[in-house]
Formats: C-alpha cells, structure tokens, sequence
C-alpha cells in the first residue's frame, strides 16, 4: 500500500450545519467553511487502496474515516510509519491547515478494512510540525 496520496485529502472537512458555538469561534468555523467544497464529493476513491467514506469537523478537530480495500491483517507493518509520516509531513506542510493546527485545530484519520473493522486511527496536531 502506498502512502502519498494525503496530500489531497488534508484540506477536506465536512460536518453537518454551522451551529452558533462552530461559528463564533474562528477556528471551527475556517474548519466549517470547507465543508460546501467537499460534502457533494464523498466517498472518495484517494487511490486503488482507500476510500474517504466521511468527514465530519467536531468543534476545533476534523475527523475523517477512510475504508482500506484489503483486510487488516494483510496490512503490512510498515505502512502504520509510513502513513502517518506522510499525514504529518502534508499537514504540516499546507500553511492554511498549519495556521489552524497553531490555533488549535487537530486531524484525526480512523481506517477501517473491507469489513469495516477498525484498523488504526492516527491524530496529527501542531507538536507533530518539526
């Protein structure tokens, strides 16, 4: 399984209407405000492997629940670092998520295999930026 294709995933935040505590505070609602850009597209196929089913912006975190397209044990080892590596490094590395992460915002990214059994659930917050 290749881990590379965070990059165009990392921006995506969807959640259900605005509520009055999402929108006075400025980090729920810059999290909220993607959602019109995202909701109309889900799932979506990130590679031949993965599948954004949902995300759903609670508050400051967005959370977002992907199905593998292989059972969990035939999840190598090895792709555990290397996910969480590249959620980190494009995190990271978009200065608008940035800023929202130096605010407060936080990324969670639970996956489950083709049985929709829990697989792993990564989190990524401003302390991971080097």
């Amino acid at each position: 399984m290749r881990a590379v294709w965070a990059a165009t995933i990392i921006p995506l935040v969807l959640m259900s209407p605005a509520t009055s505590a999402q929108t006075a505070d400025p980090i729920a609602a810059a999290i909220a405000a993607n959602v019109a850009r995202v909701q109309a597209r889900l799932p979506i196929r990130v590679d031949e492997h993965t599948t954004l089913l949902s995300v759903l912006a609670v508050g400051k975190t967005a959370k977002y629940a992907f199905q593998l397209k292989t059972h969990k044990e035939h999840v190598p080892p090895k792709w555990y670092v290397l996910q969480k590596e590249v959620l980190i490094k494009n995190a990271c590395g978009v200065p608008a998520v940035r800023n929202l992460m130096k605010e407060g915002a936080s990324y969670h990214y639970m996956y489950t295999d083709i049985k929709s059994r829990y697989v792993v659930e990564i989190r990524v917050r401003d302390s991971d930026c080097q």
